[in-house]
């Protein structure tokens, strides 16, 4: 199919960052092969013609982290740090085992929310239960494909027991309650890797891909560490680990290994250039050189940062040094949305409480480029995607110009990032195939689906109290850690608001 968009203002992001007020964009199949100002070129046929006029067109948001499995938990939790919040997020003990059409849903009502947000990729880090569970693999992967989303989904690996990822476990946590997490069943290595090569090869290199995810190096054995950096070398599959998200990890990091999680990572051979380090609120200078040094990418999540009260990521630091930073959302427990434009704002706007010298503060087109080309490195899609130019692949997004967010306009970039919150995405293009149009989804029946997912999270709650309620009498011994943490010394200054 060949599809014409005329008389539009065209974002291009290409690497002239050419802002075109009146062009045109034509797109065969799934890729753009015209872009050009003024009227289209006379003798072009096109299947179907859209009015871009009042319409400003750019390139398909990124969010760069998610965790779908959450997407139930909106509203559900608030006022935890990271390491209590997580009881409830995930309850370690009497966890439920969802069904495919559970997980079909959950994955299905972020796809909603994304899609007429303007995000066209989805980079989902997905605990699965068990972990090693492929009928859940497959209702996600068919998720996004119904939705006619891209996305690269991970399997979330982890092999060392719940307790022993967090320090003073023996100390804090009385004799029964420790072994009674020994005795949680785990998958063996040889499992893990072997699950995560079958997913790998049920994903290809299509619209729906695979990435490798040791969960955070406190939680992989250096065994299991090696031998996913074997298969990456392997493949060279991206890798997405958590690094450095609290102030926790901080300490942790030194009781475990003697050094930081990052020179830890780096020791072992895992960063690199298809390396994703999410969060990365609490680098420091040493770690920041590393990730450069490597090549690797830093995932930012200023929301979920904020309300997990785990402080704010370096953002300048990091592009100063070369250092690729993609935005992500994170999952609906900690942040409750999974809006790109909210992050692009707080991204921006966050920057300028961690230094008094204003010259360093993110600019708009900053914080566009990590929502747009910042992750796209790390995840092999740097050249396909990010850019309106010939031969990329049609990931669009058109917003409607005429609305309050462009009024009066001043400047297009600015208004984007600080005022517009996705309510004038009129039109996403993935691929070429238009998945939103006036606003609403395409391909799927959206008051449906959101009856089945009501009715399903219903169940899913009631299903979910027995964990929470042993997540509870658990809180006073992880608090107790959180407590512990915030009295040890750290050197990084400068990443919490408190």
């Amino acid at each position: 199919m060949r599809l014409l968009i005329r008389d539009a203002m065209l974002l291009t992001l290409d690497p002239r960052n050419r802002l075109i007020g009146d062009g045109h964009v034509l797109v065969d199949g799934e890729r753009i092969v015209l872009v050009g100002e003024g009227p289209p070129p006379p003798g072009i046929i096109a299947d179907r013609v859209l009015d871009g006029r009042q319409r400003l067109v750019l390139p398909g948001l990124v969010n760069s982290h998610l965790h779908s499995h959450e997407n139930f938990n909106r509203g559900r939790l608030d006022n935890l740090p990271h390491n209590v919040w997580m009881l409830y997020a995930r309850p370690p003990l009497l966890g439920a085992t969802p069904g495919p059409e559970e997980v079909y849903l959950r994955t299905m009502l972020g796809c909603l929310e994304m899609l007429r947000g303007g995000v066209t990729l989805a980079i989902d880090d997905i605990v699965h239960v068990p972990p090693t569970n492929l009928i859940s693999f497959d209702a996600v992967v068919r998720a996004y494909h119904d939705a006619g989303m891209r996305a690269v989904v991970t399997t979330t690996t982890v092999d060392r027991p719940y307790h022993l990822t967090l320090p003073w476990a023996d100390a804090v946590f009385p004799p029964g309650l420790q072994r009674e997490f020994e005795a949680r069943p785990r998958s063996s290595i040889h499992e893990l890797i072997a699950f995560a090569r079958r997913c790998a090869a049920r994903c290809g290199s299509g619209r729906v891909r695979f990435a490798l995810s040791p969960s955070a190096p406190q939680r992989c054995s250096r065994e299991l560490l090696e031998a996913l950096r074997d298969v990456q070398r392997e493949t060279a599959l991206p890798l997405i680990v958590h690094v450095l998200e609290t102030r926790l990890q901080v300490v942790t990091g030194r009781l475990f290994y003697g050094r930081s999680m990052v020179a830890h990572l780096e020791a072992l051979g895992l960063l690199g250039p298809r390396t994703a380090l999410v969060h990365g609120v609490w680098v420091d200078d040493d770690d920041i050189r590393r990730i450069a040094a490597a090549g690797a990418t830093v995932f930012h999540n200023p929301s979920s940062n904020l309300k997990l009260g785990s402080g704010v990521a370096p953002a300048r630091a990091l592009l100063r040094a070369g250092v690729p930073v993609g935005l992500g959302t994170d999952g609906m427990g900690s942040n409750d949305c999974q809006n790109l434009f909210e992050e692009m704002r707080l991204a921006a706007l966050v920057s300028k409480i961690t230094s008094p010298a204003y010259d360093e503060w993110l600019t708009a087109d900053e914080a566009l480029g990590m929502a747009t080309r910042g992750s796209l490195g790390a995840v092999g899609l740097a050249a396909e995607l990010g850019a309106i130019e010939v031969g990329r692949l049609a990931d669009l997004v058109l917003l409607d110009l005429g609305s309050v967010a462009f009024t009066p306009r001043h400047d297009v970039v600015r208004q984007l990032v600080y005022a517009e919150r996705g309510a004038g995405v009129r039109t996403v293009l993935v691929g070429g195939r238009i998945v939103v149009e006036d606003g609403v989804v395409t391909t799927v029946d959206e008051p449906k689906l959101l009856a089945e997912i009501n009715a399903t999270a219903e169940r899913v709650r009631a299903a979910s109290e027995p964990g929470w309620r042993r997540s509870r009498e658990l809180e006073p011994y992880f608090a107790e850690i959180y407590r512990r943490a915030n009295r040890e010394p750290v050197a990084v200054t400068g990443r919490s608001l408190w």
